[in-house]
């Protein structure tokens, strides 16, 4: 049978092997709330404790087996229990034969506060320049079990983004800075978190357009030029870039489905115009 104490509180456990009494290999485990191996099949001796939870109010269940100490190690069965005290400190009595003596296995549990469950998030890095990955945690205190359940972003500009999803860390590019919040259950209480992340512009100087030359002759030039510019000329003209070489959309991350320029978006275009008629032997201007 299994050794039980009833938590009033929320609390973590310092379960102890106090004293060992027996022949037979054994293995200590909580059962209820949680599935844990303290420790494997084996001689149980006095030592330090070990932690667990922490655990809501509640019944926590702890478990003895026996087994045979000489090869192969044959499972005797569960031993059986008695349970002394109360909150916050009890004595598990442990039986693991017949003599019904039930000092096999002497184990003490002690329950201490548990911390309120706290989230934190830690966006790294914090300021990052455009278009640049960012990696958003989310984290608690030692041992504590986190659940994502969704990441938001509320920028400073207005724009917003999000994502149902228990993905941790939340990662992709960053193109505009704001607030990042996420919600998860930590150890089973659902809380939030938020944080600032901030973007810095990108240093253009030294980036240029793209520049082509292309001819188209006469062009618009008259076949009887009046003035000199008649006979040849360069026309300029802004020329956009393939949207998909230009325009990237963040695939995931606190910017997800945001959309923001990796490149100058337009070229410039020459055109220069030579009046091969007016230029043409035999002809003449009137």
């Amino acid at each position: 049978m299994d050794g039980a104490t009833v938590l009033p509180v929320r609390s973590r456990l310092a379960v102890q092997v106090q004293e060992r009494n027996a022949a037979w290999w054994h293995s200590l485990a909580v059962v209820v709330p949680e599935s844990r191996t303290l420790q494997g099949a084996g001689y149980l001796f006095p030592g330090p404790p070990f932690e667990v939870g922490p655990y809501d109010p509640g019944l926590v269940v702890l478990e003895v087996k026996a087994y045979n100490p000489r090869a192969p190690h044959q499972f005797f069965g569960l031993a059986a229990f008695r349970v002394t005290g109360s909150y916050p400190s009890w004595t598990v009595s442990f039986e693991d034969g017949s003599d019904g003596d039930f000092n096999d296995i002497i184990v003490s549990v002690t329950a201490f506060d548990a911390p309120a469950a706290t989230l934190e998030i830690t966006c790294v890095p914090a300021s990052v320049m455009r278009g640049n990955p960012v990696d958003c945690t989310a984290t608690s205190g030692a041992e504590a079990n986190i659940v994502v359940k969704e990441w938001s972003f509320s920028g400073t500009n207005g724009l917003t983004a999000g994502e149902m999803s228990g993905v941790n860390p939340w990662s992709g590019p960053l193109v505009t800075g704001g607030t990042v919040t996420v919600k998860a259950d930590v150890d089973g209480m659902e809380t939030t978190a938020t944080t600032s992340v901030s973007v810095t512009a990108r240093n253009w100087a030294g980036v240029t357009p793209s520049f082509t030359v292309a001819e188209s002759s006469p062009g618009p030039l008259p076949g009887n030029p009046t003035v000199i510019g008649d006979f040849g000329k360069i026309g300029f003209r802004p020329v956009a870039t393939s949207q998909a070489a230009a325009v990237a959309q963040v695939p995931s991350g606190p910017n997800v489905g945001m959309n923001y320029l990796r490149r100058i978006p337009y070229g410039i275009e020459a055109t220069v115009h030579v009046n091969t008629v007016a230029l043409s032997q035999g002809v003449r201007s009137g």
